[in-house]
């Protein structure tokens, strides 16, 4: 059973092994399409630093473990959307502990989220939103496969723009 809660600073020291060029054959992977080029602390700060930077009801990382093993790290922002005035449940990105990528626990934690209809740490969502980058053909496919429709993409043609309407 995955097991959701937020991400803490001291507790989860070991996730900085994961951005680690020796940890996995992943490594450029883990930087291109989720950290940049940033450790998980230094993510981390960067929101402590910047509270309103992308949700403007919170933005949080999540760590998703399962039987005690840390799977993925999360970063949720949750936010009112300007265009409709709907709640908006953000995942951007999710980071999969690069010893499990290619196991299917990416498609377990979305779907697990569309299931629950992001409601986790007293969210109540009208959608779930998914920024990827464009080269990323594995987490465009897994979006896609569980029912999210392409929305958009940024200005510089980096990023696309998924959601699922709940």
């Amino acid at each position: 059973m995955l097991n959701f809660r937020l991400y803490d600073k001291e507790l989860d020291i070991d996730l900085e092994e994961w951005s680690k060029d020796n940890y996995s054959e992943y490594y450029n992977d883990v930087h291109k399409y989720a950290l940049f080029n940033e450790s998980i602390s230094q993510l981390f700060q960067s929101y402590v630093d910047n509270p309103d930077q992308m949700g403007s009801i919170f933005d949080k990382l999540i760590v998703v473990e399962e039987d005690d093993l840390k799977i993925a790290l999360i970063v949720v922002n949750y936010f009112e959307s300007e265009k409709d005035n709907k709640k908006v449940f953000g995942i951007n990105p999710i980071l999969i502990n690069p010893e499990y990528i290619n196991r299917g626990y990416g498609k377990r934690i979305v779907k697990h989220l569309t299931e629950c209809k992001g409601r986790i740490f007293g969210m109540v969502p009208d959608r779930i939103y998914a920024g990827i980058d464009v080269c990323n053909s594995r987490c465009k496919h897994l979006f896609e496969s569980l029912g999210f429709k392409l929305v958009g993409k940024t200005d510089d043609n980096e990023f696309l723009y998924y959601e699922l309407d709940l």
